[in-house]
């Protein structure tokens, strides 16, 4: 779910869910990293399955943010290598782990993709440009020249089906798990089955992951008891959790660090990351800094929101008997109207304005009265979604002017304080005071916090600390509630250390090029930052038309065309909706569908759904997912086409002016704002693609692929592999590939055991004793791998049921009333105010509550 602000919200509501990992330092033997003491216990408990988006792997080993780039391909395998091991160390599983890619994704998930790749794109543009600019300006200045970078930046539009590059990264993990398996002392002890679904396997990483789950607890074997971990950065895994409704599921995920505890990757100091680093820290340009990871539990959450929940038990009418476990699923779905990655959220909700807290408090008030939940496994009654949208929609109008209040409130703050600085600006700063040199130099009175230093070294630093500090709070990037974009603000320099006498000798190639990445980071940032630059001209909430110049202004409607209009972006956006809850719960729903509007309705404009038909779970048409290359036409720009590895002929496409295509590549392409500050934030405005047009155009240049991109083209089927003392595995694999070999295509064998059930089918690369080449200079070939392999299909597609299976064990209970009662979980992000709003708007106080926390609320 494209929302980050879900995971700071989950941590401060309920914080008993998240727990430090334990991490021990590992040794080497014979040139691998294994932990000290293979024979201990798990250090974070004992897991059965370790399931990686591998995409929240790749990206950050391919393009690290905060350390220097791969210098080729083969180091980025190697970051990703010795990153899974790091995983594996600290999950060990004992039976299984579960490596997805992203494949081809459903049309609802391509339009984000494409906005993605397409921005991306521009920004490296931007960034070439003003790197030749600040080159001619430090030219000007007479300042030393960094030297020209060698080769070209590496392109993450690559990181898509059906280029070479995924194509190869696949054949290197191959490589990785014959190795390991061959040769690591960890993967040796353990021996657990490895399930491989790649870039050609379609359906994002995380939702094959979950299909996986979902199909394995629906066979009669399966152990009830299993205990999941989940790898990945995105907050909707939380809500793909809870769906599963398995009794013991945890998430991994990195720890996201305050930039004070940060180390620098190129000097190894702190209070900075790589791309602040000014050169004068110690030098350490081979160090590789590790962030911590941490565990979500989602049994703990189960915990807190059964007590949250819990007074309805008491509330319910015998016609509609409580049960916990389609509140749950009701949670998820109230979820998605603040964010995910198919729909924008609607106009009057946001996680930072206590959105989540309103709906659950609305929620608990209202469901003892609606005749149903608001949907059941999948399905959306839509009847009762319209019931509680009524009340939603009922506040907006003070939703938006409260939302005007406070802003209004932030900028007069804002004043004061730059009115406040400049104040003490004019009183610390000697006559005559020139500015630092470096960096700040370069930018000219671009950067409106800079402050002046003293002339000499001798002068008296305190009232020059006295500053620093003072724009060291003025510019609290790491606030939890900051809307700064995910690339921080770069600091000058004269923010790290005291002035200095003006330097004496020339200055290092490497510091040089610091000073140089520093400056440039900056006049990016500063690019991204247009704060007033483009005002929000519909100002929600204000004045008694409001709502008509939200529909004249984003969707380009006409009066008279107003009402067909919102009855036909009602009707779409709850089938996004009823999509979204379908994906979740039973599998993709339709693979051509798609939302196809930039911007969401107001909730109050949903009223009605209640008379549509998309509820139902088998209202959408499945289609087909594209081909690899028809999603890459339809999501990468033209400049990412050739490094994609695209074929030429439909590379033209995307360029000559004659193209039937070229309509749906831009040059040039709109970015709204829409009352946001930063670029990053933007709606990225690029036309849709016509997918029937799409395809005709195409078909006769697929026809003519030569293999190779044939290869690239195709639907895959998912891998197995396993450690050939895997006996139950290792008989199957063998009659498998036995079968393939003597040309018995498509001849399967079945495995089913508490570990796994599927269909297994030989293939090129399958069985047993495979030499396998090395995809890294330097590392060695598996000669004779211990590894043995096979193409694996899941089970027939069974419904997902939301309910604990019988037989689980639960786990302990670490929550309880006292905790509900913490006034501190309550803290920030709007909660007291929006929960106040929709009680008022139900006529009630809000204090008929089982937990005492409530009337705390009432009393700050």
């Amino acid at each position: 779910m494209g929302v980050p602000t879900f995971f700071r919200w989950i941590c401060v509501r309920y914080p008993k869910v998240i727990r430090d990992t334990i991490e021990r330092e590992p040794v080497e033997m014979d040139g691998r990293m294994v932990p000290v003491d293979l024979d201990e216990d798990a250090p974070n408990g004992d897991f059965d399955t370790l399931y990686l988006d591998m995409n929240g792997i790749i990206h950050p080993c391919c393009h690290p943010e905060d350390g220097p780039a791969p210098v080729d391909e083969e180091h980025m395998y190697e970051n990703i290598f010795l990153y899974l091991d790091r995983l594996i160390r600290i999950v060990r599983p004992k039976r299984l782990v579960y490596m997805a890619i992203d494949g081809v994704a459903p049309r609802a998930k391509m339009n984000q993709q494409r906005a993605r790749r397409f921005r991306a794109a521009q920004e490296r543009e931007e960034m070439e440009r003003e790197q030749e600019k600040l080159r001619q300006d430090w030219e000007a200045e007479g300042r030393t020249l960094p030297n020209r970078t060698s080769g070209k930046v590496f392109d993450s539009n690559v990181i898509t089906p059906g280029t070479n590059f995924l194509h190869k990264m696949s054949e290197a993990i191959r490589y990785y798990i014959h190795d390991r398996t061959t040769n690591d002392p960890l993967w040796q002890k353990l021996k657990f089955r490895v399930i491989l679904s790649d870039a050609n396997v379609p359906s994002e990483g995380e939702h094959k992951i979950m299909q996986f789950i979902r199909l394995q607890r629906s066979q009669p074997d399966y152990d009830p008891n299993t205990r999941h971990c989940l790898y990945g950065a995105d907050a909707d895994l939380i809500m793909l959790g809870l769906a599963t409704h398995e009794a013991h599921f945890s998430i991994l995920r990195e720890v996201i660090i305050p930039k004070s505890e940060k180390k620098c990757t190129l000097c190894g100091g702190t209070g900075h990351v790589a791309s602040e680093c000014n050169g004068e820290g110690d030098d350490a340009d081979d160090l590789v800094i590790q962030k911590p990871f941490q565990i979500v539990s989602l049994p703990v959450l189960r915990q807190y929101l059964l007590l949250q929940f819990g007074e309805l038990e008491e509330r319910m009418p015998p016609t509609l008997p409580y049960n916990f476990e389609r509140c749950v699923d009701d949670f998820v779905f109230m979820c998605f109207f603040v964010g995910n990655d198919f729909l924008p959220h609607l106009p009057s909700l946001s996680i930072r304005d206590g959105s989540i807290d309103q709906m659950m408090s609305l929620y608990v008030e209202i469901l003892p009265s609606l005749e149903d939940y608001l949907t059941d496994c999948g399905r959306t009654n839509l009847v009762q979604v319209e019931q509680f949208l009524e009340y939603l929609g009922g506040i907006e109008d003070q939703v938006f002017k409260h939302r005007l209040e406070r802003e209004s409130k932030m900028r007069a703050e804002k004043e004061a304080e730059r009115a406040k600085a400049a104040a003490e600006e004019a009183n610390f700063a000697p006559s005559g005071a020139e500015q630092m040199g470096g960096s700040l130099a370069s930018f000219g009175g671009q950067n409106e916090t800079s402050f002046t230093a003293p002339k000499e070294e001798a002068s008296d630093t305190s009232a020059w600390h006295a500053q620093l500090l003072a724009q060291s709070f003025s510019m609290d990037f790491e606030n939890l509630d900051s809307q700064e974009p995910p690339a921080k603000r770069v600091k000058q320099e004269s923010t790290l250390d005291p002035p200095k006498p003006k330097e004496t000798k020339a200055k290092s190639g490497k510091v040089v090029d610091r000073e140089f990445h520093l400056a440039l980071r900056e006049r990016l940032n500063n690019r991204q930052d247009l704060g007033e630059a483009m005002a929000d001209t519909v100002r929600l909430g204000e004045g008694p038309h409001w709502k008509q110049r939200y529909y004249f202004e984003k969707f380009k409607v006409k009066q008279d065309d107003l009402v067909d209009f919102l009855q036909r972006i009602r009707k779409a956006y709850v089938e996004g909706l009823c999509w979204v809850l379908v994906y979740y719960y039973q599998g993709c729903p339709s693979w051509t569908w798609f939302y196809p509007y930039h911007y969401a309705p107001f909730a109050s404009d949903l009223i009605g759904c209640g008379n549509l038909k998309c509820g139902e779970i088998n209202y959408f048409q499945p289609g087909q997912p594209f081909q690899p290359f028809q999603q890459l036409m339809s999501v990468l720009p033209p400049v990412s086409a050739e490094e994609a590895g695209i074929p030429a002929a439909m590379r033209e496409l995307m360029k000559q002016s004659f193209s039937p295509l070229i309509d749906f590549y831009p040059v040039d392409f709109g970015l709204d704002l829409n009352g946001k500050r930063y670029t990053w934030q933007a709606v990225v405005l690029l036309p849709f693609i016509d997918e029937p047009r799409l395809l005709r155009i195409l078909a006769p240049l697929l026809a003519r692929l030569k293999l190779h991109e044939k290869m690239r083209n195709r639907h895959g089927e998912m891998l197995v592999f396993g450690h050939k003392q895997d006996k139950a595995l290792f008989h199957a694999v063998q009659l498998a590939q036995a079968a393939y070999e003597a040309g018995h295509a498509g001849l399967k064998q079945t495995v089913r055991d508490s570990h796994l059930f599927g269909f297994l089918e030989g293939w090129q690369g399958g069985g047993a004793n495979r030499e396998v080449a090395s995809p890294i200079e330097g590392l060695p070939d598996v000669e004779e791998s211990h590894c043995i392999s096979a193409q694996y299909t899941d089970p027939e597609l069974l419904p997902h049921t939301s309910e604990l299976l019988p037989g689980i064990s639960e786990q302990p209970v670490v929550v309880n009333a006292a905790d509900m009662d913490d006034g501190s979980r309550f803290k920030g992000f709007g909660g007291d105010a929006a929960r106040k709003l929709i009680m008022q708007a139900l006529g009630k106080d809000g204090r008929r509550k089982r937990y005492s926390y409530q009337e705390t609320l009432e009393g700050q």
